[in-house]
């Protein structure tokens, strides 16, 4: 499970203009998948066990020139789980 979810993120890789965002954008996607709760980024918070200066980091994230929010999409649409054997 771990390698198909590592083979699914990378394919958004190229969406961001620095490795370290999407890292944190790995992170926030695997939060969301296993957080026990989905209220907002306080929840990945609490999930990743994040200090204060942590939330803020994720707040910045969210409005990070990094990457373009149309680009994200567009590969969010076309991404397609594959079935592995």
């Amino acid at each position: 499970m771990q390698n198909y979810i590592d083979l699914a993120l990378s394919d958004f890789r190229s969406i961001f203009s620095r490795q370290s965002s999407w890292l944190l954008f790995s992170a926030i996607v695997i939060g969301f998948m296993a957080a026990p709760e989905m209220i907002g980024v306080t929840s990945l918070c609490r999930f990743w066990l994040l200090d204060e200066a942590g939330y803020h980091r994720l707040l910045h994230f969210f409005r990070s020139t990094a990457f373009r929010y149309e680009d994200l999409l567009n590969a969010w649409q076309q991404f397609r789980p594959v079935r592995l054997a």
